[in-house]
């Protein structure tokens, strides 16, 4: 059985390099990362993958998404209806 190429892309770089990471090289060789798509979707995160080359894989569980304090004006709780 041939291996199908899957590039990931754009939407969320944490959960590309996820499927990247489960994948051999041959399945997966790269990912797709749209840097000029992607600032206003990590604006409050604390270290954002941003990069134009290669991106190291996380040596933490999950996504590793950690909010940063500093970026947010207001804290509001939303109640759920």
């Amino acid at each position: 059985m041939q291996e199908v190429k899957t590039i990931p892309h754009r939407h969320n770089i944490h959960a590309a390099l996820h499927v990247a990471a489960s994948q051999s090289p041959a399945t997966c060789p790269r990912g797709e990362y749209l840097i000029n798509y992607m600032p206003e979707k990590v604006h409050f995160q604390k270290d954002p993958l941003l990069t134009d080359r290669l991106i190291p894989l996380p040596t933490k569980p999950g996504f590793v998404i950690e909010i940063d304090a500093s970026k947010v004006e207001e804290r509001e709780v939303l109640k759920q209806v």
